[in-house]
């Protein structure tokens, strides 16, 4: 598994949480036990994981656009430069 570098340690326990209900919802499905409610505590997981992503990368973006200000305001062009091929993957 890619370990993206803007994903918190809380978004990865929360997705080994999500993990562990779909495993719970699988043998449901096989059990006969009460699906639905292990549907609707999966289909929460989903969005608490998906809302705390988004959140962890919108929070190191504007990190990483500090860091680029600061660079540029204190002229080390190779750390602006260095930056920007990081959050592009391309030199400018």
């Amino acid at each position: 598994m890619k370990k993206e570098r803007w994903i918190t340690d809380n978004t990865w326990n929360a997705t080994d949480e999500r993990k562990a209900v779909k495993k719970m919802k699988l043998q449901a499905k096989f059990m006969g036990r009460d699906l639905e409610t292990i549907k609707v505590k999966y289909k929460e997981k989903v969005k608490e994981v998906n809302k705390r992503c988004k959140a962890d990368k919108q929070q190191w973006f504007d990190n990483k656009a500090k860091e680029a200000e600061n660079a540029a305001n204190t002229g080390n062009s190779k750390r602006l430069f260095g930056i920007v091929k990081e959050l592009t993957g391309h030199r400018i």
